[in-house]
């Protein structure tokens, strides 16, 4: 036996594996979360400097027709907050997984901190353009199902509600059923019944977050209906349609009135200096989404009620 082949060998499959697991593990690298997180602030100015260039080699005519297609494609004008939904995909890396082969639970916020920083872009462009920040006030966790090692999952992220301080956010992640049964600890007799909880689509749900947002502009706490309102979002016109720039809901001369993002920002830096009566984006939002509003909160109240309480709880020493 050629000793010197065998160790040639033995060192080239050590090498080899070496490798597959610094890539399996790249995730994890230093900066590594940082720059999945701002992913999609760069996606978002490269897609906006990509329309500028793209708008040079148009004519004027074409160039108003397509910022009008893009302001339309962007804005939440006419949306219903509660029906935009943000979603997030990942799969359950080696460096993500417990010793029970699934997604540790100390991934989970990890993760979701992408899928937050991506929904803020989706559902509040306006807001941020404005120079405005997003501060996570609180997040509480409900761990459903287990996700397996090396499987493909979904973050799907849409507005629960909001009071006069914080927005809620419901993150929920998801798998989609396949064909070949997976035989996980989802199987196994559990202390803690397990309902099937599925999206419409026929997702699994694995664990559902809610996730407490405070809108800053500098120091200034900003109200979540304010911030919701300069973005468009609405109740349905009386016709039955979603309000458009031809046909704003009723509060938006109110936007329109205030002017650019320089203008929002300054406006909602001095909000609690207009006087009560004036301040419309209290009215801005009635009917169905209020209704909705008002529906969700009854549901999600008590959870974060109930984090503000125990912090009244004292062991004994």
């Amino acid at each position: 036996m050629n000793l010197a082949l065998v160790a040639s060998s033995a060192s080239k499959k050590l090498k080899w594996a070496a490798v597959a697991l610094v890539l399996l593990n790249c995730r994890s690298f230093p900066l590594s979360w940082t720059v999945r997180v701002w992913l999609s602030v760069l996606k978002y100015f490269v897609r906006s400097w990509l329309f500028k260039f793209t708008l040079l080699f148009r004519s004027a005519s074409r160039v108003e027709i397509m910022k009008r297609e893009r302001h339309t494609s962007i804005s939440r004008l006419g949306r219903n907050p509660f029906n935009a939904t943000t979603s997030y995909a990942s799969w359950a890396g080696l460096d993500d997984c417990d010793y029970n082969l699934h997604l540790s639970n100390s991934s989970y916020p990890k993760i979701l901190d992408m899928a937050r920083m991506k929904a803020a872009l989706e559902h509040f462009p306006m807001f941020l353009r404005a120079g405005g920040v997003m501060v996570l006030a609180g997040t509480q966790f409900d761990f459903i199902r287990e996700i397996p090692i090396l499987s493909r999952y979904e973050i799907r992220a849409n507005i629960a509600s909001w009071d006069e301080k914080r927005l809620y956010l419901i993150a929920r992640f998801v798998r989609l059923p396949t064909k070949k049964k997976v035989h996980d600890r989802d199987s196994k007799p559990s202390l803690v019944p397990q309902l099937p909880l599925k999206e419409p689509d026929g997702a699994v749900v694995h664990c559902v977050s809610i996730n407490q947002f405070v809108y800053k502009q500098g120091p200034i706490s900003v109200p979540p209906a304010l911030a919701l309102a300069c973005e468009g979002y609405s109740n349905l016109s009386p016709s039955g349609k979603p309000h458009t720039l031809d046909d704003p809901p009723p509060y938006w001369s109110h936007v329109k009135k205030i002017g650019d993002p320089k203008a929002i920002r300054k406006y909602m830096k001095s909000w609690k200096s207009v006087p009560e009566e004036e301040r419309w984006w209290t009215t801005a939002f009635t009917g169905a989404v209020e209704d909705q509003r008002v529906a969700n909160m009854a549901l999600i109240e008590g959870v974060a009620k109930g984090v503000v309480g125990a912090r009244s709880i004292v062991a004994a020493y």
